[in-house]
């Protein structure tokens, strides 16, 4: 008899962190479970740690394959999965406790397609709530959608989200860009009916301060601007309504993107230092009056129209003050 819930965890040189995430799915109260760990081409002891955990755990099964992305590890988990319901997590991330059961129980109380957590973001020793305030309710599918864009009660990640299986259907991730579950998203948003939100903290979302802080920018970065891109064309079509909505969500996706390239001393060089410079500043004032962005990010687009080294300083201090440096 096949488990409810199939948990598809990709795995890439994470030995570092893997064994939190694992003990983690373990110490879930929801026992009725499946995991595929997605080895996706380790060089280091990842697969040799997934191994040890599959030995310990019949519920654990290894898929090994080459190395593809993450689209690509989630895609192969996927074809797997025999669950009912299915969740993702990223292999350096952890779960609360009492997530899968959580999530199980709302899909199967409300009939919804897909049931949504908040998360915590953790910095080193720092842990904090993303939205922090405990909410529980049903929307359909455009209402739900205006909120993952806005991003003020949850994101795109799918990884705060459990889906029912029959809803995803033959859909899968985008392989070979980033941005992908924003992309997955898009795609979902207009075949399902409805979306339960069980609005307590229930992911741990590890950042780790290399990613961060000397992330540099190349050529794939442009994949979120391009990603939102599409989804502001494809909302015009199918969900009009929710227009203002995707423009706050393309506007940030800018934003990002000129972040990472700022993080670098030379940004004035990269390709893409225009495209970004001149869309930012062209909607600036846009920015400024909308009251969905941050106060720090309305303040920082009126420094970016005094010039970019004042905009870099303003970025560049707030990284700072994340890591407590």
């Amino acid at each position: 008899m096949a488990p409810q819930v199939s948990v598809i965890i990709p795995v890439y040189n994470i030995e570092a962190y893997l064994a939190r995430c694992l003990e983690s799915v373990l110490a879930q109260t929801y026992e009725d479970f499946e995991v595929f760990l997605v080895d996706d081409g380790s060089g280091d002891s990842s697969a040799a740690l997934c191994r040890e955990y599959c030995s310990r755990d019949t519920r654990f099964t290894l898929i090994q394959k080459e190395n593809g992305g993450l689209s690509s590890a989630r895609n192969a988990g996927l074809d797997a999965a025999r669950g009912t319901y299915v969740a993702f997590i990223d292999g350096d991330d952890s779960i609360h406790p009492r997530m899968l059961e959580v999530l199980h129980r709302s899909l199967e109380q409300t009939g919804s397609d897909i049931a949504v957590c908040d998360y915590y973001e953790v910095f080193g020793t720092r842990v904090e709530a993303y939205y922090g305030v405990e909410e529980h309710f049903v929307c359909d599918n455009q209402e739900a959608y205006g909120i993952f864009l806005l991003g003020k009660k949850t994101g795109a990640s799918v990884c705060t989200k459990m889906f029912r299986l029959s809803s995803i259907g033959g859909l899968r991730f985008k392989e070979g860009i980033i941005c992908e579950d924003a992309h997955f998203d898009s795609q979902l948003m207009g075949s399902i009916k409805s979306v339960s939100f069980e609005l307590e903290p229930l992911y741990y979302y590890h950042h780790r301060q290399n990613s961060i802080s000397t992330r540099g920018f190349d050529t794939r970065s442009m994949d979120t601007v391009r990603v939102y891109e599409q989804v502001y064309t494809m909302v015009h079509s199918e969900f009009p309504k929710l227009l203002s909505q995707a423009l706050f969500r393309l506007e940030w996706a800018y934003f990002f993107v000129f972040d990472q390239l700022l993080l670098q001393e030379d940004y004035r060089a990269a390709p893409n230092f225009e495209e970004l410079y001149g869309f930012l500043k062209s909607h600036s004032w846009d920015v400024v009056r909308n009251a969905d962005f941050r106060k720090s990010r309305r303040i920082a687009a009126l420094a970016l129209r005094v010039g970019v080294s004042c905009y870099r300083f303003l970025l560049l201090r707030n990284n700072k003050r994340i890591w407590g440096q």
